[in-house]
């Protein structure tokens, strides 16, 4: 009886202390382990970026751009020009910059050919003014605008080339495809032309194109 008393003796302290150094052992891996993390936890995340740092494609992350660019398809109707009812078309380009997230500056550059008349005419209108961004942070960003500036006529068997006064303004939709790019659709655009015998001619435009939104 005495002998078994002396080994259970013996036996309960290496015991004790293999449980202590496993319990010590544990402790010192568990910072490693805390300190290393998962890959994920030490993943940096994402800081948002400009246009260029983001990428054109990067999903959307409706903030506001502090300028664009636009390269349009345009249609024009202008009833009573040079004696009847004209269907003109050609492009158009619109760099654009915003103060505020509401308010922004546009110029426009408009190329448009009309075929119904001999010889055929080119007709480049060339105007700014204001713009104002109505839903800035969405997706579907509408908008108006109000120009003013100068239409140059020329004939193509002549390079007589005729100015005259121009003011227009109108109203359209953005929708994000991506941060950095956007479909731009304006189905109005009214256009008054003060013409040579000092009389208006009041026509309408309508365009479809392409985006390009800038970033900080």
């Amino acid at each position: 009886m005495v002998k078994i008393l002396l080994a259970c003796l013996l036996v309960i302290p290496v015991g004790l202390q293999a449980q202590s150094s496993n319990s010590n052992s544990s402790s010192i891996v568990a910072p490693d382990s805390s300190a290393g993390g998962s890959p994920s936890a030490q993943q940096p995340q994402a800081t948002s970026g400009g246009f260029f740092s983001r990428g054109v494609f990067t999903p959307s992350m409706h903030d506001a751009p502090v300028g664009s660019f636009t390269a349009s398809y345009v249609y024009q109707y202008a009833p009573d020009l040079a004696g009847a009812n004209r269907s003109l078309m050609g492009w158009s380009a619109t760099p654009e910059v915003n103060f505020t997230k509401y308010l922004g500056l546009q110029a426009e550059f408009t190329s448009l050919y009309m075929r119904s008349v001999y010889p055929g005419q080119d007709r480049l209108m060339m105007a700014a003014g204001p713009r104002f961004n109505f839903a800035p942070h969405s997706r579907f960003s509408p908008f108006a605008f109000a120009e003013g500036g100068e239409i140059r006529a020329t004939r193509k068997l002549s390079d007589v080339s005729d100015w005259n006064p121009v003011a227009t303004g109108g109203i359209g939709l953005n929708y994000k495809i991506s941060r950095g790019i956007s479909f731009q659709l304006i189905p109005g655009e009214y256009v008054g032309q003060l013409q040579d015998d000092n009389s208006w001619n009041h026509s309408f435009m309508s365009k479809a194109g392409i985006t390009f939104n800038f970033y900080k």
